[in-house]
């Protein structure tokens, strides 16, 4: 009689201790999420704060989740899927602003043809911008070598957020900016960027 209960004691423990550890996982998953809730509302807050800081006029606010056939979104699904969650601000410019861009092809100097063109605020190249704007450069062999500068004039319409980072690839975060129309007039020339 021992034996028999001395195992469904032992079950008892068992399952007491494995509800304890599930409670456990719940409660630091619970926080991870929050943590990571914080920190995206932080980063949004600080992405606004910044834009107001520059004056540009913030039109809407935009995610992929948003857009439906009776209200679409200014972007294509698969331009708005590179900004972090698939959001993005609208913004028109109220100065000229200087945008840049790195890329290895003169040919994508201005951005694919056909395609959505992607640019940035910071002038960083190399390592650091296929970093922070999630190129992904073995998979399509921009080396992020030469950076290209334009001056976008005021009153243009532009889409900025982070750069989202793509699976097994740069961890993105960094400063993202799509224009509709680039225009080749818009360059900067300056031997100092190449």
């Amino acid at each position: 009689m021992v034996p028999i209960i001395a195992s469904a004691w032992i079950g008892e423990v068992a399952e007491r201790a494995a509800q304890r550890a599930a409670q456990r996982a719940a409660i630091q998953s619970a926080e991870r999420s929050a943590a990571k809730q914080a920190s995206e509302t932080a980063a949004k807050a600080a992405s606004r704060r910044a834009l107001n800081q520059t004056g540009d006029r913030i039109v809407q606010r935009w995610a992929s989740s948003m857009c439906k056939p009776s209200n679409p979104c200014p972007l294509p699904a698969k331009a708005a899927n590179t900004f972090v969650g698939g959001a993005y601000d609208e913004v028109i410019l109220t100065n000229d602003t200087v945008l840049y861009r790195v890329f290895h092809e003169p040919k994508y100097k201005f951005g694919a043809p056909g395609e959505a063109s992607y640019w940035s605020r910071s002038d960083a190249r190399g390592i650091q911008a296929a970093i922070d704007r999630s190129i992904p450069v073995s998979k399509n062999g921009n080396t992020a070598e030469k950076l290209v500068a334009i001056r976008v004039p005021k009153g243009t319409r532009i889409f900025e957020g982070k750069a989202q980072a793509f699976e097994r690839g740069p961890a993105g975060g960094g400063s993202q900016v799509v224009i509709d129309d680039v225009q080749p007039g818009w360059e900067i020339k300056n031997d100092i960027l190449q």
